[in-house]
């Protein structure tokens, strides 16, 4: 009874040991894929530029130094775009400040250069901040919106 005893003990300790060790090894794998950034979320995050309803972003393009952004009006009213801010989360900004009338269903593209947002090939996550006057009533207005991109 005690040999079968032993044998049932060693039985569980092998089998214990198989896989703590096969699960040691798996650990390490994922371990070194996340610290080489192989599983790393940003990968597999979409290019965005997002702002609220009435102006639209219809695309962009954001590199090391330069952005440029599609601007769609899409009020019943004409606006006057009197600024438009691209900053990075870390306080960097670039700003756009010549006025310029944009028609109502209007579209347009600003270029904006001399930012310093990284290196090519890192992610930018900011804010799109666009200041613009109702030629009807006037009244000035800022539209708050993000970006995340690829620095090209």
């Amino acid at each position: 009874m005690a040999v079968l005893t032993k044998r049932k003990s060693q039985a569980a300790l092998e089998f214990l040991m198989i896989y703590g060790w096969a699960i040691l090894a798996v650990l390490i794998s994922i371990g070194a894929l996340n610290y080489f950034g192989v599983l790393s979320p940003d990968m597999f995050l979409p290019q965005s530029c997002i702002l609220p309803p009435g102006i639209t972003c219809m695309d962009f393009d954001v590199s090391a130094s330069n952005v440029n952004v599609a601007l769609q009006n899409n009020m019943v009213e004409d606006i006057s775009i009197d600024e438009v801010v691209i900053a990075k989360k870390e306080g960097v900004s670039c700003i756009y400040s010549i006025p310029f009338i944009l028609m109502s269903d209007g579209k347009t593209t600003i270029a904006i250069s001399g930012c310093d947002f990284g290196d090519a090939g890192d992610r930018f996550y900011g804010d799109i901040n666009v200041t613009y006057t109702n030629l009807d009533t006037l009244l000035s207005h800022k539209s708050r919106g993000t970006m995340v991109a690829t620095l090209s």
